[in-house]
């Protein structure tokens, strides 16, 4: 069989798979099974093909999960608040506040914040531990993720529908805008509510550009256990000679109070400046 350079392999969830190269763009996802014989097969274009085991030794890893570090329950200063609400009261919060981002509708238009302002929540997060807190699926013992990725969301107009992507963190801004601009073009053509696989290091993040609104509360799994923070974004709107958008922030009370949630709103509001400086 012959050899296919211009396809590139990782590993998600263990899985061995592969995306095509830039050069083929009409491949976006290939799922592959490896046969007695020593051949991983895969499609692409609508035909089958095969690839020898040995040509998969020295494979690129592309989407990635984060690494991660376990936390000490003996000395997080959260413990007995992670302890009552994640096993007793099992709240959640839910903080939804106008933000003002003038500075950044000014520089990129009120058409084009959509990544900049990705870009700002997901580098807030990852600037916080307790946005970071999850669990490790090898043992479920509490851990802190070395970064966490976006998973949003690209529309459908035609069916009313959308489609989950995931943009990897990057905290170059060029880098980060110009992969998230390739993933929502790849959205734009899955017809799946899942455009893939999702690594377990990510936060989720809606964008609802039809609605001013004033309020956003999502019931979650009464479990407790669901840590990673829930962002969405609502439509920019002049008020008061300001551009402002609704930006929620809803994550369990075991590993946030109103304090960080309301630092978040402050140092979005300081990245967004950041940011129309730069673009």
């Amino acid at each position: 069989m012959q050899k296919r350079a211009s396809l590139i392999f990782y590993v998600t969830n263990n899985v061995k798979r592969a995306i095509a190269s830039p050069r083929e763009r009409t491949v976006k996802y290939i799922s592959l099974s490896k046969s007695a014989q020593g051949y991983f097969f895969y499609v692409t274009n609508n035909v089958k093909r095969a690839i020898m085991f040995s040509a998969l030794q020295k494979e690129e890893f592309m989407v990635k999960e984060a690494g991660y570090k376990p936390l000490d329950m003996k000395t997080w200063a959260r413990t007995p608040y992670y302890n009552y609400y994640a096993h007793g009261s099992k709240g959640m919060c839910a903080v939804t506040a106008d933000l003002d981002i003038t500075a950044l509708a000014k520089k990129a238009g009120n058409d084009n914040i959509y990544i900049p302002l990705l870009y700002c929540v997901t580098k807030v997060i990852n600037a916080r531990k307790e946005f970071r807190v999850g669990y490790c699926k090898d043992n479920g013992e509490l851990m802190v993720w070395d970064y966490v990725s976006p998973i949003h969301r690209v529309f459908h107009p035609d069916t009313e529908t959308f489609t989950r992507i995931c943009t990897e963190w990057k905290d170059d801004y060029k880098a980060f805008a110009k992969g998230a601009a390739a993933d929502i073009e790849s959205g734009e053509k899955c017809a799946t509510l899942n455009a893939d696989e999702f690594p377990d290091s990510v936060f989720e993040l809606s964008y609802v550009p039809w609605l001013h609104y004033s309020s956003v509360n999502m019931k979650m799994s009464e479990s407790g256990k669901y840590l990673a923070p829930i962002v969405t974004i609502g439509k920019a709107e002049e008020i008061g000679g300001s551009v402002k958008i609704p930006l929620t922030m809803q994550i369990s009370h075991a590993v946030a109070d109103g304090f960080h949630i309301a630092r978040f709103f402050e140092e979005v509001k300081k990245e967004t400046e950041n940011v129309a400086a730069i673009i």
